[in-house]
């Protein structure tokens, strides 16, 4: 670990984008979350959700027109003259347009463009075009009366990608694991990616590929796997009403949703594109990697904080982020992968603890100004080499490796794309 700044004061950067919203954890993972940090007025508001909440399910059969999203149909409704989302029983809390959550769950989430929601509901801007690791836990398998009889593993991968100068949420990978008492497990993994009208599904119902779900014996069909002995029902399926393909598995807390990124309707569709993923604390959370994963442990669970991490590597939250899902290391297996994802991690190993600050201040607004990427990339329409990255990795390079092709790094403009003031260099990158 980078230890010169573990000491040093915080600043300004680490106070910036502080946490957002609810607190929603497994304080002690006995199913209990923390309504004493629900405000009065958002108590209220759910309340009145409960309130309405049987009329509303009566009424409320397809999504609901708000401004500027769209409902989800069955899980919210609108108020505050057409303008929020409210989820309703037995939803409690949530983001009415995004996803709902039952009383008893914690979420992670990452929604276009991109931002990434930890366990701890703790929120960062996270512009970051590769495959990592969102989870990895384990969790009770109980019976219909709430008994243990096996455990539940999953791993949860996610990827987003280059669209035009625009980083998206493209996919999500589940590899799961069921132990059923001593003598029985069941394996299977999914993969569901694409963009709205051309999402495809793959895996394999017989074994735990945690680095690459592609077999196509999973393309269809509601139910993937149902043992009524067990209480073990795993299902995959569309909501069309929302767009969201769903991924949950009954006996175990865990549900994932993936909602597609529009590509015609872009920022003015009715629907957030990302992923969600929510456990059931009554199902006795277990977080299996601390290390790696982008969607945080709850603190309970000893969970390093976004904070935390950017305090001890010397960076902004933002940065921090990025900086570790580039140098976790995870293998970049999904469609469309670049060998520039692994090309950046490769270019942070000769930097001292100054050096990477300097460096990442230097150079982060590569991965993070649309208008830039859309230009250095128009040469490359596909995602399968990311020059963006590239320029990234040698900007690094350049104040950490002493890699002084270049004399200095000076501005200048981008022809035909109306840029007046991006970056490049008096030599070729």
């Amino acid at each position: 670990m980078l230890s010169a700044h573990k000491n040093s004061p915080p600043d300004a950067r680490d106070t910036e984008e502080k946490e957002k919203g609810l607190t929603f954890r497994c304080d002690d993972i006995n199913g209990v979350h923390d309504i004493g940090s629900l405000t009065q007025p958002k108590m209220f508001v759910i309340l009145k959700a409960l309130v309405f909440a049987f009329l509303i399910d009566k009424v409320y059969t397809g999504s609901v027109s708000c401004q500027p999203h769209n409902c989800i149909a069955g899980q919210a409704y609108c108020q505050d003259y057409g303008s929020n989302c409210v989820c309703y029983k037995p939803y409690s809390w949530g983001r009415g347009d995004f996803a709902c959550y039952r009383d008893n769950e914690i979420s992670a989430e990452v929604k276009n463009d991109p931002e990434l929601t930890t366990f701890n509901n703790d929120t960062v801007k996270f512009q970051y075009p590769c495959r990592y690791l969102l989870t990895e836990l384990e969790l009770q398998l109980q019976n219909a009366h709430g008994k243990e009889i096996g455990q539940c593993f999953f791993k949860v991968h996610a990827f987003h990608k280059r669209i035009n100068g625009k980083i998206v949420v493209d996919g999500i990978e589940i590899a799961a694991k069921f132990l059923l008492g001593y003598d029985h497990e069941k394996s299977l993994s999914i993969i569901t990616y694409g963009q709205e009208g051309h999402v495809t599904l793959g895996g394999t119902d017989n074994d735990y590929l945690d680095n690459g779900s592609y077999d196509d014996e999973l393309t269809h069909g509601p139910v993937i796997y149902s043992d009524s002995d067990s209480n073990l029902h795993v299902k995959r399926y569309r909501n069309s009403h929302n767009r969201q393909y769903v991924f949950e598995v009954e006996g175990c807390g865990f549900r994932s949703t993936f909602v597609p990124f529009d590509l015609h309707d872009g920022i003015k569709s009715a629907y957030i594109p990302g992923i969600s993923v929510a456990v059931d604390c009554d199902n006795h959370p277990q977080w299996l990697n601390t290390h790696k994963v982008l969607a945080l442990p709850p603190a309970s669970q000893g969970g390093p904080t976004i904070g935390s991490i950017a305090h001890e590597v010397g960076l902004t939250r933002q940065q921090a982020m990025a900086y570790r899902a580039f140098t976790a290391h995870v293998e970049q297996s999904q469609p469309d992968s670049c060998q520039e994802c692994t090309d950046v991690a490769d270019s942070f190993k000769k930097c001292s603890d100054y050096e990477l600050s300097v460096a990442w201040d230097k150079c982060y607004w590569i991965l993070d100004t649309p208008s830039f990427i859309r230009c250095i990339s128009k040469d490359y329409p596909d995602t399968s080499s990311e020059s963006h990255l590239s320029y990234f990795a040698t900007c690094i390079e350049h104040y950490c490796d002493g890699f002084h092709q270049c004399d200095e790094l000076r501005k200048c403009s981008c022809h035909n794309d109306h840029l007046d003031n991006i970056l490049t260099s008096t030599c070729k990158y």
